[in-house]
């Protein structure tokens, strides 16, 4: 698993989580891993979900963790299709992007007009991958394209 450097992630000694996976089995098949500083960011919810969460949290005081969690789904249950669409689809542009610069963070996330394309029922699940031939192996784009079009059609069935 890869999480950004933040201090309040565990670190991979973490003995809690170790023996988590322990217990799970999964010790030695899930690691845990920091993103180099400066990593593009390719979590989707950092791409919109946690600003939503953020407005609703100013709006209202939680009292408790419970309270917390209720208006985290809510939060989640009212987020429309649509932008749970235009999400995905800037993420994974965010990823081809990304992969075009061999994982250099100085990119932009082209505009690629989902509001049209979702008002024209045209939004892709999948957006076509275009990679330069010096970005990696060919073997090796086909396996990553591959594995991007089924993640993507495995979130969105």
């Amino acid at each position: 698993m890869q999480q950004d450097g933040a201090k309040a992630h565990p670190k991979p000694t973490d003995e809690d989580f170790n023996s988590e996976l322990e217990a799970l089995g999964s010790q030695g098949k899930t690691g845990l891993h920091a993103q180099p500083a400066q990593s593009p960011d390719l979590n989707v919810n950092d791409l919109g979900f946690f600003s939503a969460l953020q407005s609703r949290h100013r709006c209202a005081t939680q009292k408790n963790e419970s309270e917390l969690i209720a208006m985290v789904q809510a939060a989640f249950e009212d987020c429309a299709m649509p932008t749970l669409k235009k999400l995905w689809c800037a993420l994974q542009s965010a990823t081809h992007e990304m992969m075009k610069t061999t994982g250099d963070n100085h990119f932009e996330i082209p505009h690629a007009n989902e509001d049209k394309l979702e008002r024209e029922g045209r939004l892709p699940v999948v957006l076509p991958m275009e990679l330069p031939a010096t970005c990696c192996p060919e073997d090796e784009q086909n396996s990553a394209t591959i594995m991007v079009d089924q993640s993507a059609l495995s979130v969105l069935q």
